[in-house]
């Protein structure tokens, strides 16, 4: 026992791997059982690679960067292994966990992919020897990927994720809405800020400079927003003044007139100006459409009703002229005859003819 303390010799069980340490899995059965010391072979020691000078760097490496001491022996080192390593995985697990919060999630550095693989092997064999080669070897990515670690912990804090997801929220909601409606000159720095953080390698460093830029950004949206909402309420109103002034709608109670201007009521989006859906460009663009087409049908609807209020039919008749031309008088005179024919066509009794 004293010799294989002394890494005076080495003992090859009769199964197993072979023991150079007493603090190998199966040293103390080999001591406290006849059976298993007389079937063993008694061996020199290996010519290992592990010098006093790796054994030097490696408690260097353990004082350096986890802050213990360490007795240039093996045992301390292999000890010191099983004790420290399970925390740096838990650690950088925690860093990963971070990144996946992180939207469309960035690789981890190769100094810290490195730094997994390293662990993993260094924790693989509860040999003594094994495991201390197996430092020896990964010494220098240990060493880069706990520094870098270290520091990535620090900057890529909880808050910092989260003002991330802000920035990129706000890049591919309220600076893609300005731009699909080109409302976005006004704040052309603090987009270009914007794009210059979120295009950086580590996006969360100094985050928080940004938010000024954000802040201005969120503003004006909510500014061009609020204007279009304002603009469909109107656009709402003159369409309900237009249908009011219809002759025959004042002969209709509560009840009906609302039922008439219902559609153009429907037809506008009930959104604020904090809000990102209906986009921008639908409130500018498909809101007018939508309008247009409930003027249409809340015209139908009051026909419909004025029919039945005064047994009056009323009879649509579209001129479909939008895009008719006339050159000379007689072109004129000509459409107006048309027009004409048309007219005494449709005019009956108890029958008043509304034109579309």
């Amino acid at each position: 026992m004293g010799l294989l303390r002394a890494t005076k010799v080495r003992i090859r069980p009769e199964t197993g791997p072979e023991i150079t340490s007493v603090r190998d899995p199966g040293a103390k059965d080999m001591f406290t059982k006849d059976r298993d010391i007389k079937r063993a072979d008694l061996l020199p020691p290996n010519e290992t690679s592990i010098s006093p000078r790796d054994k030097i760097a490696i408690c260097k490496f353990f004082k350096d960067l986890l802050d213990v001491d360490l007795d240039r022996e093996n045992d301390a080192i292999a000890d010191a292994v099983f004790q420290q390593f399970p925390g740096q995985v838990k650690r950088l697990q925690e860093l990963e966990r971070r990144y996946n919060r992180l939207p469309n999630r960035p690789n981890l550095p190769s100094a810290l992919v490195k730094l997994r693989e390293s662990l993993e092997k260094c924790t693989r064999s509860r040999q003594v020897e094994d495991t201390v080669i197996a430092v020896k070897k990964n010494l220098d990515a240990l060493r880069d990927g706990i520094q870098e670690l270290g520091i990535s912990l620090t900057d890529l804090t909880d808050s910092a994720v989260d003002a991330v997801t802000k920035a990129i929220n706000i890049r591919d909601n309220q600076v893609a809405q300005l731009k699909q409606i080109e409302r976005w000159t006004e704040i052309t720095k603090a987009i270009a800020a914007l794009s210059e953080q979120l295009n950086s390698d580590r996006s969360w460093r100094d985050i928080t400079s940004l938010e000024p830029h954000l802040q201005a950004i969120e503003q004006h949206y909510k500014a061009v927003r609020l204007n279009l909402i304002e603009t469909q309420e109107n656009q709402a109103k003159e369409i309900q003044g237009r249908i009011k002034q219809r002759q025959g709608f004042l002969k209709l109670n509560e009840k009906q007139g609302e039922y008439v201007l219902r559609s153009v009521q429907e037809a506008t989006y009930d959104t604020t100006q904090d809000a990102l859906y209906p986009s921008l460009l639908e409130l500018k663009d498909s809101a007018l459409i939508k309008l247009q087409k409930a003027e249409k049908a809340a015209n139908t609807s009051l026909d419909n009703v004025l029919s039945e209020v005064t047994e009056e039919q009323v009879v649509q008749l579209p001129l479909n002229l939008s895009g008719r031309e006339v050159s000379t008088e007689a072109e004129i005179e000509a459409l107006v005859k048309q027009l004409k024919e048309r007219l005494l066509a449709q005019l009956k009794p108890n029958t008043r003819i509304r034109l579309s």
